[in-house]
């Protein structure tokens, strides 16, 4: 088969890795480049997240040391109440986490299909007559959507 289809890679085939050259990766980092802000709130949150996550056993063993030995009630009943309210928090910064992860994803797929369809936009009508609008119609789709793939998976990866 010429010019296309399916690529199916049998069982324990290994996929070809795509070399990304420096000029490439400098031009897909600036699609992220208007989403700084998001950026910097997501290592802010997953900053929060870990620090919250230290927080448990300080608790654990102020509860073994001192309000148990003591019969300290009033401290037994706070240091409990954070006990249950810090995964809590630590649930709500995750979906904050998710939020602004999708968010930049979402951004930098509109960014890259308004992109796309600009160049297709500015293409001669030569391009249409040669090409079945069905192929590039869906290739664009197909691109895009594998490109969405990585820039989530590779956001997520980088944040978690």
């Amino acid at each position: 088969m010429s010019g296309g289809g399916w690529h199916v890679l049998a069982y324990g085939q290994k996929a070809e890795k795509t070399q990304i050259t420096r000029e490439q990766f400098w031009r897909i980092l600036g699609y992220f480049r208007p989403y700084w802000r998001e950026a910097i709130a997501v290592l802010m949150v997953i900053t929060c997240a870990a620090f919250l996550g230290l927080i448990p056993p300080l608790l654990l063993r102020e509860l073994l040391d001192a309000a148990i030995p003591h019969k300290d009630w009033h401290l037994l009943h706070v240091l409990c109440g954070a006990m249950l309210l810090l995964p809590l928090v630590t649930g709500l910064l995750g979906v904050l986490e998710t939020y602004l992860d999708e968010r930049i994803s979402q951004g930098v797929m509109l960014d890259l299909r308004l992109a796309i369809f600009a160049a297709l936009q500015a293409q001669s009508m030569d391009y249409f007559t040669t090409n079945r609008p069905g192929d590039i119609s869906s290739r664009l789709n197909n691109d895009v959507n594998d490109l969405a793939d990585i820039f989530f998976d590779t956001v997520v990866a980088i944040t978690s």
